[in-house]
Parts: structure tokens; C-alpha cells; sequence
């Protein structure tokens, strides 16, 4: 276990204060479950706000996953 600093995806002041284009968050995330689902066959299965931070560190986006409890095998690699 350890402790991430950062924002909750749905948190907007965090996201506006950090200058975060709400676009990049979409389609990152979106590109994360795209690459685990046809990539890899594992998804992670709980996707709440509260287990996807937002971090900016040199400019940059992060997004981390939290809670890997719970997960889904995709039917494509079944």
C-alpha cells in the first residue's frame, strides 16, 4: 500500500487549479479501458471517482487506478 497525492476525477477545482484540459482526462481514460480490455483481457471493474486520481507532475498527467480488488476477465479472451 502506499499514499498518492492528487485529485478525484470528478473533483473540478482541483482539475481547473491544475489546468487539466477535461478532454485529455476523457480520452485518456478512455484509452486505459480500450488497452485492458483488447490488449490484456484484465478490466479493472470498480471505476468510482473515488478509485481515480488525477495527478500533474512536470506538466504532466497521471491517472492512477486504485483499489485493484476487483477485477473482470474480457470475453474476447475467453
Amino acid at each position: 500500500m502506499e499514499f498518492l497525492e492528487g485529485g478525484k476525477v470528478n473533483d473540478l477545482e482541483y482539475i481547473e487549479k491544475n489546468r487539466i484540459p477535461k478532454t485529455e482526462v476523457t480520452s485518456r481514460l478512455g484509452e486505459m479501458y480500450a488497452h485492458m480490455i483488447f490488449k490484456h483481457g484484465f478490466v479493472h471493474s470498480d471505476p468510482h471517482p473515488g478509485n481515480i486520481l488525477l495527478q500533474v507532475n512536470d506538466g504532466k498527467l497521471n491517472i492512477a487506478l486504485l483499489d485493484h480488488g476487483l477485477y473482470a476477465v474480457s470475453k474476447l479472451f475467453i
